[in-house]
């Protein structure tokens, strides 16, 4: 699912330019927000911007106050998985090195709150300030290229290999892959147990993770996360803003129990796909770690990707890791407000045939009659009734024995149209834009005033 904050910065990406003119001075209040919003168009861009070339750092630093000072450097590494080959393991390691930016408490504050349109920081819980403190302070990390990243892999403490990454590139983002062969690892040939080692890197305290050794056969469980194992709400911008943002993240109903209902078997491997950029990568893994199965990851990166991998990167993914285990059984997790996986899901099952298992798609229309969004059935017409299923809730899903082939609940009635549901009309189209934005059919320049004028940017 796209979450908000990644549905918001998409609209932005796509309606700002990537290269615009940079003033030689902020001599207006126009200038002082374009600034804001040209911050975050180069946050996205994959490919360097005018204000890139132009000092962007160094403006945002000036813009809100902070000298430059060394700050700690921070590793965030995303746990991967491992594939096994004729040579080995082949285990892909891949993470971010960046810097905090050094807020003070009061400056933070005044930043999350103008993040959200009415959301105020008077009216905050303990909670709802934490996370928004978060979540800001990750979005406007300060990402560093050129770092190589030693890690140390250990198993109970005995360390097993260490190694160093190649250097980070301009985003902060590396993602290597490594040929590891040790006793300690028993061989990934047939179905097995999954095996894990711990990643530790010297640079960050908070830079450990785990990576998951999966055999070359049995079942790879793939979720995406928001509005199918949390709630976000995406079709109401503003709510699913601050659920991003401003509350900590709330399980959907049911799922945490039937996901760990599966990881009863030590062979299945959890994967976790979303599209969200990897600056707030640790919010969602720390949420995945507290409620479902512990696997790895998957996030939105920009490192050397084609135009069609930038707008479909779930597919880009999802082959990715198809073609990596080409024996495996997969059972696919999402929801229709996600128009990418509606797409997606049903393709890999063209793309590799005999490789799907199951698709659970969550009908957010059967819970929300006023859904908004339009999504399409289409991609479902050639694919096998029996290996998939729209579910209304969690409860849809209890008593199939899905990791052992199972898809359907025979109780539910499918009564699949194939086709576009939910067109926008302009009604729609409107109260879309007036969630999104909190004004009724405005443009991304009136959100960025909105930004301006909560942080007194520009009188």
């Amino acid at each position: 699912m796209v979450l908000a904050t990644q549905r918001l910065t998409l609209f932005i990406s796509i309606l700002l330019p990537l290269s615009c003119a940079v003033p030689t001075s902020f001599t207006s209040e126009s200038d002082t927000h374009q600034l804001i919003s040209d911050y975050i168009d180069d946050s996205l861009s994959p490919h360097p911007t005018q204000w890139s070339k132009r000092g962007l750092k160094q403006r945002i630093k000036s813009f809100l106050g902070f000298e430059d000072v060394e700050r700690p450097l921070e590793i965030m590494t995303i746990p991967g998985y491992a594939n096994w080959t004729s040579k080995g393991w082949n285990l892909r390691v891949h993470g971010r090195v960046y810097r905090n930016l050094p807020f003070t408490e009061d400056r933070l504050d005044d930043v999350a709150s103008a993040m959200i349109p009415g959301f105020s920081r008077h009216n905050w819980t303990v909670d709802m300030r934490d996370s928004a403190r978060n979540s800001t302070l990750a979005l406007l990390s300060d990402p560093e290229k050129d770092i190589p990243v030693p890690y140390r892999l250990s198993k109970n403490g005995q360390t097993i290999k260490e190694f160093t990454t190649p250097p980070s590139d301009r985003r902060g983002g590396f993602d290597t892959y490594l040929q590891l062969n040790d006793p300690v690892l028993k061989p990934g040939e047939g179905n097995g147990v999954i095996q894990t080692l711990d990643e530790h890197t010297s640079l960050s305290i908070i830079g450990n993770a785990t990576a998951y050794f999966v055999p070359d056969t049995g079942v790879t469980v793939i979720a995406d996360i928001d509005d199918i194992l949390r709630l976000t709400q995406i079709w109401y911008a503003r709510k699913a803003l601050v659920n991003s943002f401003g509350s900590r993240f709330v399980p959907l109903e049911g799922m945490p129990e039937i996901m760990n209902s599966w990881a009863g078997d030590p062979t299945v491997h959890f994967h976790y796909i979303t599209t969200t950029p990897f600056m707030v990568g640790r919010s969602y893994m720390s949420f995945i770690f507290n409620h479902f199965p512990h696997g790895s990851f998957d996030f939105r990166v920009w490192k050397n990707l084609t135009i069609e991998q930038i707008f479909a990167i779930r597919r880009y993914h999802l082959i990715r890791i198809f073609q990596t285990f080409p024996k495996r059984k997969f059972i696919l997790l999402g929801d229709t407000s996600n128009q990418d996986a509606m797409k997606a899901y049903p393709e890999m099952a063209t793309l590799f045939p005999g490789q799907i298992s199951c698709i659970l798609m969550r009908n957010i229309t059967a819970s929300d009659p006023n859904f908004p969004i339009p999504y399409d059935t289409t991609g479902f017409k050639p694919v096998l009734p029996s290996t998939y299923q729209f579910f209304r809730t969690s409860d849809d899903l209890r008593g199939i024995d899905f990791i052992n082939g199972g898809c359907r609940n025979n109780t539910i009635t499918q009564n699949i149209t194939f086709g576009k549901h939910n067109g926008w009309s302009r009604k729609s189209m409107g109260l879309f834009l007036n969630e999104l934005l909190g004004y009724p059919l405005v443009g991304i320049g009136a959100f960025f005033d909105s930004v301006g004028r909560k942080l007194g940017i520009g009188g």
